[in-house]
């Protein structure tokens, strides 16, 4: 739900001449999310890892009528070597920088053209709003960026938490990663939904 505010917010912001908010959530929300979706998908048609997904009931209205609809979420994959796994998030992890790093060049590009244009106005306000909000969400860009460069370093060190499930004779790897927050001890999240975070 708050993606869909801030989408909103993002398109309202774009009129005033800033539109990398829209541009971050179309590019890694949907354009990200689709090629990851396709490489795991060959991936597995060639049988280099396991995904495991959970089923999802979508119930939409149409003119009236209701549709329901299943969807298959992504929760994480398998493979049969933690090298091979670690290589396969590896990939993932260097594309989600590579959207994160182009993201944040436009959105320093964007920054740079609203302030030479508002350095000649002084007294408009919305421009120098719109200039505050850039740059609030830049830096919002470079900590992702950050956090991102800091989970493929635990990638490339493989400190994460690793589980396996056993088929066909054969074992198979997932990896997980430590989380802790204040209220509770750590737990695990399936490396997978890092990948996807926005």
């Amino acid at each position: 739900m708050h993606l869909y505010i801030f989408f909103i917010i993002g398109c309202v912001i774009s009129i005033f001449g800033y539109q990398v908010i829209v541009a971050y959530i179309i590019g890694l929300a949907f354009v990200f999310s689709i090629i990851v979706g396709i490489l795991i998908d060959s991936w597995k048609r060639k049988n280099q890892v396991l995904v495991e997904s959970s089923k999802d009931r979508l119930i939409f209205d149409i003119n009236g009528f209701p549709v329901e609809e299943d969807v298959n979420s992504l929760i994480n994959i398998f493979a049969d070597d933690e090298q091979v796994l670690a290589s396969k998030f590896i990939k993932l992890f260097k594309l989600k920088l590579f959207f994160l790093t182009m993201v944040t060049a436009y959105s320093v590009y964007q920054l740079i053209n609203i302030y030479s244009a508002t350095i000649d106005y002084q007294q408009d306000y919305m421009q120098w709003g719109i200039l505050i909000i850039g740059c609030s969400f830049t830096l919002y860009l470079i900590y992702r960026l950050i956090n991102c460069l800091s989970i493929l370093n635990s990638v490339h060190k493989l400190r994460w938490h690793i589980d396996y499930h056993d088929s066909d004779h054969q074992r198979y790897y997932a990896a997980y990663f430590s989380c802790a927050k204040a209220s509770q001890s750590n737990y695990f999240i399936p490396l997978l939904a890092l990948v996807f975070k926005i």
